[in-house]
């Protein structure tokens, strides 16, 4: 399992926002002043898809955010060929995050939600023992409640957006939004489950 520092979280950070936000919105304006919007718009972004190829390349594994991206982004080409338009493209990312969305909530009915298994998987923890405690099963749940409307809420932000602004301007703060909303929803859990575990910590001794 790969050590993770606080400085290589932040260079993460950095290096996505600029890949992801920054270049695509660059690149755009440059582009419209020597072709359309729609064929500048489909180059922004690609640099997305690149990244995600890129990211699949280096690790040898498939990240399932990615994965959405990613069909969301053919999703978009597709509907292009079939007589859409640029906001088509511009709505991908609200179609991968509500799909997301949902995907947290819907799993609540299973026996165990999405958010256990992202846990176990990122963290040493013993969570086959946890689950066994009512409590933890309460913060695993909760934290899913809370992942599945944050994302949602983003999707439906996003989408009335891409309706009310110009491509340009939606370009400029739609990486603010998403980020700023992944952001706080990140800084909660982390407080969150620093409080949960000291309280799971008392109740199981």
């Amino acid at each position: 399992m790969p050590l993770y520092t606080k400085k290589s979280i932040i260079q993460s950070v950095i290096s996505t926002i600029l890949l992801n936000g920054v270049l695509p919105f660059v690149v755009y304006i440059i582009l419209k002043s020597y072709y359309s919007n729609l064929f500048s718009l489909i180059i922004a972004t690609i640099i997305p898809l690149l990244d995600i190829i890129y990211g699949f390349c280096k690790n040898r594994k498939i990240d399932v955010f990615n994965c959405f991206m990613l069909v969301g982004f053919l999703l978009g080409i597709i509907a292009l060929l079939f007589g859409g338009n640029e906001k088509i493209i511009l709505l991908r990312e609200s179609f991968v995050t509500g799909i997301m969305g949902m995907l947290f909530l819907l799993s609540l009915f299973l026996q165990k939600p999405l958010i256990y298994y992202f846990a176990k998987r990122f963290t040493t923890n013993d969570y086959e023992r946890f689950w066994d405690y009512d409590y933890f099963r309460f913060v695993i749940r909760f934290i899913t409640i809370v992942w599945g409307i944050s994302l949602l809420l983003e999707a439906m932000i996003k989408a009335y957006l891409v309706f009310s602004l110009s491509t340009t301007a939606f370009l400029a703060v739609s990486p603010i939004i998403f980020y700023g909303i992944l952001a706080v929803v990140i800084l909660w859990t982390i407080y969150y489950r620093r409080y949960s575990k000291h309280k799971l910590d008392q109740i199981i001794h």
